[in-house]
């Protein structure tokens, strides 16, 4: 059986509804990826029977509808969607991969069942033999982690960042649960020096020193030499 990605129609706007989606679709070996981060689609990619895994889902919900590639409704039709839900692609993506000991089927339905119990998020992805790709809003991390260990004991945690999500920026062991983080190096900042004080202004003079200030007279040779003469021939 070849892999396909199938979508179904269905309304998973309510988280009890999602959560036991999730555990239906996990429930068969085959399937590899789950997606429902586009508004009322849920993506399932794998090698499984997509009749099959309709049926259990229309018993959860009568509005499931199996969409073909072309976006119209497949031969094989169960009633069409009759609700419509605002669900939005969260700004900020954070994903992050989950690394088990041996991811078999019994491991990734337990996993799964823990996953989905977060809200936030989007898609799930088994990535080689022993990881699990989750990607979403924000969501706990650390009491995911804490939560997955209860199943297998040496999960390890790496979370990616960027557009693209080939950057691993963390990498954190749920054993000790401590978070290293890549930290920048401090970046020198100049500060200019301070301004020179100004200087005092000068003390002001008060009136009464410009009144005693003493200025020179000129006085003519005249005055300064017949003067005293003249008065004491004068009676």
């Amino acid at each position: 059986m070849p892999e396909e990605t199938v979508d179904f129609k269905m309304d998973v706007s309510d988280e009890n509804i999602k959560r036991e989606a999730m555990k239906i679709v996990w429930m068969f070996s085959g399937v590899t990826f789950v997606d429902i981060k586009e508004k009322g689609i849920l993506k399932v990619r794998g090698k499984f029977d997509k009749i099959e895994i309709g049926r259990k889902l229309h018993e959860l919900d009568k509005s499931v509808d199996i969409i073909n590639p072309l976006g119209k409704p497949g031969q094989y039709r169960i009633p069409s969607l009759t609700t419509v839900y605002s669900y939005f692609t969260p700004k900020i993506q954070e994903v992050v991969v989950f690394k088990f000991k041996v991811l078999d089927e019994k491991l990734k339905r337990d996993a799964m069942k823990v996953i989905w119990e977060f809200s936030g998020i989007t898609s799930v992805e088994v990535k080689r033999v022993d990881r699990l790709e989750v990607k979403g809003g924000e969501f706990n991390k650390i009491a995911m982690s804490t939560k997955l260990k209860g199943i297998d004991e040496s999960v390890s945690v790496f979370i990616k960042a960027g557009p693209d999500g080939q950057v691993d920026v963390t990498n954190f062991n749920t054993n000790s649960l401590r978070t290293t983080l890549r930290v920048p190096a401090p970046v020198p900042i100049r500060v200019p020096a301070p301004a020179p004080p100004p200087a005092p202004a000068p003390e002001p003079v008060s009136a009464y020193a410009h009144k005693r200030l003493h200025v020179p007279v000129k006085t003519s040779i005249w005055t300064r030499c017949f003067r005293p003469i003249s008065r004491r021939l004068c009676p």
